[in-house]
């Protein structure tokens, strides 16, 4: 018998869900860590949301997928500090929003996504 697993899914966004998630959240070094940074004030980010939902439910059971709304950002240096100093290699070479990274917990290495904000693209990002 063959068991699907759901990926893990997070999603950051006041002191709750922080708290919660500092408690629970490691990176694991078998697997890969999608981060997609958002604002909810944001056109882009507000349109790529659905995309992002539908990634989500097809993501590779290996796979943790964090979504964070910037306003966020700045607590998560004390609640994360590793997340943190993911989330600012990311944003030292793109500076806006939306803003999708992946990080590989074995190599220690975040890789800025550049491709097409589409479930097929995200796909191939992660492979």
């Amino acid at each position: 018998m063959v068991q699907y697993t759901m990926p893990r899914n997070y999603h950051l966004k006041g002191d709750t869900s922080l708290k919660e998630f500092s408690k629970h959240f490691q990176f694991e070094s078998t697997k890969k860590t999608l981060i997609y940074v958002y604002s909810e004030n944001c056109y882009y980010c507000n349109i790529f949301n659905d995309t992002w939902k539908k990634f989500c439910l097809e993501a590779h059971p290996d796979t943790t997928l964090i979504k964070i709304e910037i306003g966020a950002m700045s607590k998560l240096r004390d609640a994360h500090p590793k997340l943190f100093k993911v989330m600012t290699n990311m944003f030292s070479t793109t500076n806006g929003v939306p803003n999708i990274a992946k990080h590989i917990s074995s190599t220690n290495r975040t890789y800025t996504f550049k491709g097409e904000r589409t479930v097929i693209g995200l796909n191939a990002f992660l492979k």
